[in-house]
């Protein structure tokens, strides 16, 4: 990759920079970890067109919007810098909830309120009083509220009153009814 250079305040990788139509920074391998936005980073860094860090991998532990992410996870901002995704470095507990992590990384996503929006996870759970499976074919959702939403069932259960065998895919409605997929 070559030598060494300062780009916008950060040491990066000669030969690695990356702009966007109007010049400013696209993308940047850093030589050393950088702390971007508040955030500590490490690897490649991507930017929004305005600036604000786009993705990266983390440099250390951190906890952002309130969820602790572990070093080495892949995070995502929006353009205003709302945290809203994570390929996460190893199996973490986010609002409780045992999201999978490790060398596959299934993405969790977040709602603007930094609350889990979609998660995978990384063994079956008892999710308010739902038996939700552990899958990479089937993710768990929740609302912003964090309701859960959706999930395939590890098992049978009686959910709001109605009998679902093991594997059906479920959904609730915002009337609280529950739909088999």
């Amino acid at each position: 990759m070559g030598g060494i250079q300062q780009e916008g305040g950060l040491c990066v990788r000669e030969r690695s920079i990356e702009r966007h139509g109007d010049g400013t920074l696209r993308a940047a391998l850093l030589a050393v970890p950088a702390e971007i936005d508040g955030i500590p980073c490490r690897g490649w860094a991507r930017f929004h067109a305005n600036g604000r860090l786009e993705e990266s991998d983390l440099a250390r532990d951190f906890t952002i919007s309130g969820q602790p992410i572990p070093e080495g996870s892949r995070v995502a901002f929006r353009e205003n810098g709302d945290f809203w995704s994570t390929f996460l470095a190893r199996d973490t507990l986010l609002d409780g909830i045992p999201c999978d992590g490790g060398p596959l990384k299934c993405q969790t996503t977040f709602h603007p309120n930094g609350r889990v929006k979609l998660t995978f996870l990384y063994e079956d759970a008892l999710i308010q009083g739902v038996p939700c499976e552990s899958s990479v074919f089937a993710g768990v959702h929740f609302d912003a509220e964090g309701k859960l939403i959706g999930c395939k069932l590890s098992r049978d259960a009686t959910v709001g009153g109605v009998r679902f065998p093991a594997g059906a895919r479920l959904s609730w409605r915002s009337d609280g009814t529950v739909a088999a997929h």
